[in-house]
């Protein structure tokens, strides 16, 4: 008899108190033809015994354990161990929709050219409390154009074909932090992406998360899949960069361009100081901004690098209600690149928050990641 169609992978490293909602949501799936292998890093709390409890009472749950890692050794490992024609990613702290696999399946079963699928989501409180909607692009095309300069994808909403997944070697530990990005920016070389324009999953953002913990990391990372994939479209090898340690700045200015590295350093700072601002944490949002500015070591920033920061800026102080100096921020945007601030606001409007009150307005720029 063969296995499951679909394999659910997810690591956890001291679950806490978010894991057993996590884990229910994938077991009261209303797609049953699944696997769901779990793969625990360490744990020192009480994951252990939650999950030696969970896979006594269904059979479909494995659990592995193993000394700590490191998220993508883990990733990779969890992988390794699935037996299903389809990945689908899961975080020890969200909630899956419980139509989320029925959903994916179907799509990758009507069109066989789709290497990675993801889907819409909903960003939450600590406590569960929602934030905000996010609405990725749904097409092949919309995302490849997005892929060049950020993600499309949440990664822990995503289904991906195993085969593929194996053909293209994987997590690579050399983008720690970013390595789903990267792994997206390979898939796009080998097949088509897509979205559902459904929401798939609650993505919980809490202090103890990786991407919060390792922002600096994050951003790096980010360039240097970027500067990869650059490499790669040159007929070049991005072996250059891809060691078993994350990637440094130094490293990435030894391939490219100290101008390079400092408008995709200001742009990938720019993206997740306004998310950090969209959630609720301005502080976290301008610390990272004045990370970036530290990095520029003495570059001219391009008109769009410049609108980039402004508009993050402006973000984060307008969450503080600093709203002269927000506004202030949203000028420079205008001053520094029309086109682009233009762009960004018919975002907004798109997204649901045209209007003309100071609130809408807030809204609107936060609304910008």
């Amino acid at each position: 008899m063969g296995g499951p169609l679909v394999s659910v992978v997810m690591p956890v490293h001291n679950g806490g108190p978010y894991l057993a909602e996590a884990v229910d949501s994938i077991r009261s799936q209303t797609f049953e033809d699944f696997e769901f292998v779990i793969v625990d890093d360490g744990s020192t709390d009480g994951t252990p015994e939650f999950l030696d409890r969970v896979s006594a009472l269904d059979q479909r749950v494995r659990v592995y354990t193993q000394v700590r890692r490191g998220l993508v050794a883990t990733l990779n490992r969890a992988c390794s161990l699935a037996r299903g024609e389809l990945l689908a990613r899961m975080d020890a702290d969200d909630i899956a929709a419980a139509h989320r696999l029925a959903a994916q399946v179907a799509r990758m079963q009507s069109d066989p050219g789709l290497g990675v699928l993801g889907g819409n989501i909903t960003v939450m409180k600590d406590d569960g409390g929602t934030i905000y909607d996010v609405r990725y692009p749904s097409s092949d095309a919309e995302i490849r154009a997005i892929l060049r300069s950020s993600s499309a994808f949440a990664h822990p909403a995503v289904m991906m074909r195993r085969s593929a997944f194996e053909h293209l070697g994987g997590y690579r530990s050399a983008f720690a932090d970013a390595e789903d990005y990267d792994l997206w920016l390979r898939f796009g070389e080998t097949s088509r992406l897509g979205n559902l324009p459904t929401s798939v999953l609650r993505y919980r953002f809490h202090p103890g998360q990786v991407s919060c913990r390792r922002q600096e990391q994050q951003i790096i990372s980010t360039v240097a899949a970027q500067v990869a994939a650059r490499l790669r479209r040159d007929g070049l090898s991005d072996q250059l960069i891809t060691g078993s340690a994350p990637v440094t700045l130094h490293e990435l200015r030894a391939v490219s361009s100290a101008s390079e590295i400092t408008q995709l350093i200001v742009a990938a700072a720019a993206s997740r100081a306004l998310f950090l601002a969209s959630v609720g944490d301005p502080a976290g949002a301008l610390e990272i901004l004045g990370w970036a500015s530290e990095m520029n070591t003495g570059e001219r920033l391009s008109r769009r690098g410049r609108a980039q920061l402004a508009l993050a800026r402006a973000a984060a102080t307008l969450q503080s209600d600093r709203r002269a100096r927000g506004v202030g921020s949203v000028l420079q945007v205008i001053g520094a690149d029309p086109a682009y601030a233009c762009d960004m606001f018919r975002k907004a409007i798109r997204t649901g928050y045209a209007g003309f009150s100071l609130e809408h307005f807030r809204r609107a720029v936060l609304c910008l990641n």
